[in-house]
């Protein structure tokens, strides 16, 4: 699976979060980023598909 621009940002974003606020970063902060990580995953592999439906249907 290839890596989105926002993809990395992402990952720099959580870094840069986790580095300056550690105390913050209990496990149920990171299940939460988990979670959100996992939505935003979904909704990247499916907005291609939409677009280009959205394109050629409407």
């Amino acid at each position: 699976m290839r890596a989105s621009v926002l993809d990395g940002f992402g990952v720099d974003f959580i870094k840069q979060i986790w580095s300056e606020n550690p105390r913050v970063w209990i496990d149920e902060f990171g299940d939460e980023v988990v979670d959100l990580i996992t939505e935003a995953v979904e909704l990247e592999k499916i907005t291609p598909t939409r677009c280009v439906l959205t394109k050629y249907l409407a």
